[in-house]
């Protein structure tokens, strides 16, 4: 055995504590035991050793660093480990030696130190969650942001976190010092779906109109999705969401879809353990800890929700939706956050010379041109879209103000109609709709402003025109004229001309035969 042992030493003990033991290591003696310090953790959080490989030194003699004077010695494989180091699945069965039915670390050198360490780290998360019963050398709990752990016997050890981080280090000395790994829970995708109300086939593919920001109408339910990534041996796993006031959660949130990594549907599983609740004007899902802690590998969760665009909703700013995920005892991811934008028309009303008309009527349509949308009146000339078409305090009837303007918010992009249909006493009315196209855009994506951009067309059914119609800096100007209104070719004039003249000449010709009958 002391040949077999001789072997090992000098190329084995210093190429593992390498790369292994990262921050400084100090002197903390305790007999034939010694002790871990994991900095950077996280106070509530518990922290759970496991010795992976039992290291046996040479000579435990110390140096005047509390060192060991000769740092040769040798891994051996622990009992309750071997089977991660054979099993074909985790790609360590190179890096041992089986001498006298135990298995001995052998082999590494500087080339493939690193690898050995990220072998094991990675694949102790899967070893740790399916096999429950593996013995723990040392639990605790952070009380602060360096935790240590003492009382340990020489070796090597994968340090498990309740924040489902794994780390990893040699214990060859009377302490060492680790930096905790922080693979924590990432933070939320979250993605608002742009004109929801015309989608005719629900998907949560990317190319179905998702982004982090939307246009919508007063009233419109929006759609959103969220997914939620699940780390292995992760606890108290919660989504949080949250919007502003201007928009109305419908409390309908649901896992939509669920996989593993590698790719397989688990939805029906997911939706097993997952329970949603109302939180204000928002929710929480959480996340069975008795299924998040027993995972292996990833999980992928998209969760579908909607709400409704108040009647409340700033014009050319942005309605927020945010979310989250807490986990742990006390952690939590960065926000992730959508911008819903509903937007104005102004309109000021002129006749030719530009003095401002009030007392012009106009009623608002849809795109089809036949819907006529009703506004709630706020004030004089200003009116907002009605969330309920059917409220006893709409009206279709749109006044221009004592200064000849109007303002109607909460406008989606797209195209809507106006209809003049009460020009001011003396003034000769429109005699087309005006089609009326806008076309949002964020013009700052910092404080989450936008314009809904305005072009308007007037006449563009061949009617005769009266008067006409110009944008200028987003605002729409409409031009009513004065006098007597003389009708084009072909228009209703003429026609009506032609009915007169051929009444005339049907009457001449009937009293011509009259005439002629009386005369015989």
């Amino acid at each position: 055995m002391k040949k077999f042992k001789a072997l090992l030493t000098g190329i084995l003990t210093a190429t593992l504590l390498s790369v292994t033991a990262t921050g400084s290591i100090t002197a903390n003696a305790e007999g034939a035991k010694g002790s871990i310090t994991i900095t950077g953790t996280t106070a509530g959080e518990t922290y759970t050793a496991y010795e992976v490989l039992e290291y046996t030194a040479v000579d435990e003699s110390l140096n005047a660093d509390g060192q060991f004077a000769d740092t040769q010695g040798t891994y051996k494989v622990t009992t309750e480990w071997v089977e991660f180091f054979t099993s074909d699945e985790y790609n360590l069965s190179s890096f041992i030696t089986k001498y006298d039915n135990d298995y001995y670390v052998t082999g590494v050198n500087e080339s493939n130190a690193t690898a050995l360490k990220s072998a094991i780290q990675t694949g102790s998360i899967k070893y740790i969650a399916s096999h429950q019963n593996l013995t723990v050398a040392k639990t605790v709990t952070a009380k602060g942001d360096t935790t240590t752990i003492t009382d340990l016997p020489y070796g090597y050890y994968v340090i498990d976190s309740s924040l489902g981080a794994i780390n990893s280090t040699g214990l060859t000395s009377p302490s060492v010092s680790v930096a905790e790994k922080n693979s924590t829970t990432p933070a939320p995708e979250k993605e608002v779906q742009e004109n929801s109300r015309a989608s005719e086939t629900f998907s949560i593919d990317e190319s179905n109109g998702w982004g982090e920001w939307n246009d919508g109408q007063i009233g419109d339910t929006v759609t959103f999705k969220t997914k939620v990534t699940l780390l292995p041996k992760t606890t108290n796993v919660v989504l949080h969401d949250t919007m502003d006031a201007t928009l109305n959660y419908n409390d309908d949130v649901k896992v939509y879809y669920a996989e593993d990594a590698a790719g397989n549907n688990i939805t029906e599983a997911v939706k097993s353990i997952a329970v949603s609740a109302k939180d204000g004007n928002g929710f929480t899902v959480s996340f069975a800890t008795e299924y998040t802690e027993t995972l292996t590998d990833l999980v992928y969760v998209t969760v579908v929700y909607t709400a409704d665009i108040t009647a409340e909703a700033e014009v050319n700013k942005g309605q927020m939706n945010e979310t989250y995920v807490s986990y742990g005892n006390g952690g939590k991811t960065e926000y992730d956050r959508t911008y819903t934008y509903t937007y104005d028309l102004n309109i000021v009303k002129q006749d030719g010379n530009g003095k401002t008309l009030d007392d012009t009527h106009f009623n608002l349509l849809a795109a089809d041109q036949e819907t006529v949308l009703k506004v709630v009146k706020n004030a004089d000339g200003v009116y907002t879209l009605a969330v309920d078409q059917n409220a006893d305090n709409v009206t279709e009837d749109i006044v221009t103000s004592s200064e000849g303007k109007i303002q109607i918010k909460g406008l989606d992009t797209g195209v809507y109609y106006l209809r003049e249909t009460q020009a001011k006493a003396g003034y000769n009315m429109l005699t087309d709709d005006i089609k009326i196209s806008i076309a949002g855009s964020v013009t700052d994506s910092t404080n989450h402003t936008a314009v809904g951009t305005i072009t308007a067309t007037y006449g563009e059914n061949d009617a005769a025109k009266i008067g006409n119609v110009s944008v200028k800096d987003n605002v729409l100007y409409v031009v009513n004229t004065t006098g007597a209104y003389l009708p084009s070719t072909g228009g209703v004039g003429t026609t009506m001309f032609y009915l007169v003249g051929g009444v005339l000449i049907l009457s001449a010709v009937a009293a011509f035969i009259v005439k002629r009958k009386t005369a015989a």
